[in-house]
């Protein structure tokens, strides 16, 4: 008689019964409180979660090589995209109108809960990229993923996917006859769009419709990730491809929103003084008309790096404002038809923005403004000791208040900062305040306390 003990059923040697692992106890019993991930195999069905990138892989693993094959590749899209869609609902996008913050709670699960499905949707597509570079697929397909994993990086504020993005786009997508050299790795801090022949020539119809959006995300990528130098802006703007440079410098319809006397008045930097007299509005561009009814986008971002270097960011006010961009996406055929009455309810419906790279822009120009601003409010708050919201400063015209011209110096436009009066309230009033009291819990700022002293506060130095 054998003196091993009788094995008990379902065990092989040492181990675990089946449906034994992680999330489950001994004899495959559930954890309280989370659910098994139960994975059936399904002959002839492809399980996208386990295809494995193409980079870790090397074609040694099974299934190594599957996301080279383009019809692999067309059904890893649709099941990103699904993952996409669930990403909206969950949190949809805050520029749809009627549609609140999804369940993104105050609480740090929830934050938490949302960058980890950013970072999942980002891998997702960097598979993706990765067999695409590695099948050397160019086409219309190739530039959907590639301009989509652009977009959804810059507004999940993922720099380094940005850039690695960006490196593959230029100029092989755009530029049809350019041989670019190696391309960078995607740690570089400089995106390098190689320079062109010496006599190419312009843009045509080959050049995608999208090469504008995305060279726009290009430059304005830099000057983000590089502020507040400007070097290599200037130096991307300048290595541009001819092609590229006629597209920026090409006219564009004017805005829809004309220019107002308030975005271009007070256009001194944030040092100058609240007391000091409102200079008239700057002259006219080009044929008479204000910047944003007549710029092109190589204008609006010259003026845009232009403010920035000379700090005056009263003017960067009205630069931020979506009107003052959203014509160069507005020139877009795919915008066009994705401003149809009856797509803009199909995307409102889901959630999602109606247009990426709008999107995207604004990111990049919000991201601008938080870094501008908060050289501003340092300045602010070695100048001065203290601000009355609801005064009228010395000079200033009837109606202008402290509070206004704060939040011009500040750039707190109504685009990043949704703020409604309260009766009787002012908005500029409320959006400064509302913007104190977050200073305020960082120790920068605080109320003055008294009788009288409404609309008082107290700037803590630098």
């Amino acid at each position: 008689m054998s003196s091993e003990s009788p094995r008990r059923p379902g065990w092989r040697g040492s181990r675990r019964p089946v449906g034994a692992g992680r999330g489950t106890r001994g004899g495959g019993l559930p954890h309280p409180g989370r659910q098994p991930e139960l994975r059936v195999y399904q002959p002839g069905r492809r399980h996208m979660e386990l295809i494995p990138s193409v980079s870790r892989s090397s074609g040694l693993d099974k299934d190594g090589d599957a996301l080279r094959d383009p019809k692999v590749q067309e059904e890893y899209r649709a099941f990103i995209q699904t993952k996409v869609d669930d990403y909206w609902k969950r949190y949809p996008c805050r520029n749809v109108p009627g549609r609140g913050s999804g369940d993104r709670g105050p609480g740090p699960g929830a934050e938490r809960h949302r960058k980890e499905m950013e970072e999942n949707l980002l891998i997702l597509f960097r598979k993706l990229r990765e067999g695409l570079l590695s099948a050397q697929r160019t086409d219309a397909f190739a530039l959907e993923v590639y301009e989509t994993s652009l977009h959804l990086s810059v507004l999940f504020r993922s720099p380094v996917q940005t850039t690695s993005t960006l490196s593959h786009l230029f100029p092989a997508f755009y530029v049809p006859d350019a041989h670019p050299n190696p391309r960078p790795s995607a740690s570089s801090s400089t995106t390098h769009v190689p320079h062109a022949p010496s006599h190419p020539p312009p843009a045509s119809e080959s050049t995608p419709h999208t090469a504008l959006l995305s060279t726009l995300i290009l430059l304005l990528h830099h000057l983000v990730s590089s502020y507040p130098s400007q070097l290599a802006f200037h130096t991307q703007l300048r290595q541009l491809h001819p092609g590229l440079q006629q597209l920026l410098r090409a006219p564009r319809p004017p805005s829809r929103t004309p220019s107002t006397p308030a975005a271009s008045a007070g256009a001194g930097s944030a040092t100058s003084s609240p007391h000091a007299r409102h200079e008239p509005p700057s002259p006219p561009a080009e044929g008479g008309r204000h910047w944003h009814a007549s710029a092109s986008a190589h204008a609006w971002l010259a003026d845009l790096a232009r403010c920035l270097r000379r700090r005056n960011y009263a003017r960067l006010h009205a630069l931020a404002q979506r009107s003052a961009f959203e014509r160069f996406v507005g020139a877009d055929p795919e915008f066009e038809s994705e401003s149809t009455p009856s797509a803009a309810l199909a995307a409102r419906a889901a959630g999602r923005p109606a247009n990426l790279a709008l999107e995207a822009i604004g990111t990049l120009v919000e991201s601008l403004v938080e870094r501008a601003r908060a050289t501003a409010w340092s300045v602010l708050r070695t100048a001065y000791r203290e601000v009355n919201l609801r005064a009228t400063p010395i000079g200033a015209p009837s109606g202008e208040t402290t509070a206004a011209w704060l939040a011009r110096s500040l750039v707190l436009s109504s685009s990043f900062i949704d703020v409604r009066p309260a009766e009787g309230g002012s908005a500029p009033v409320e959006a400064v305040e509302t913007w104190l009291e977050g200073r305020r819990e960082k120790g920068e700022a605080r109320r003055k306390e008294g009788e009288g002293m409404e609309g008082r506060w107290i700037l803590v130095k630098a």
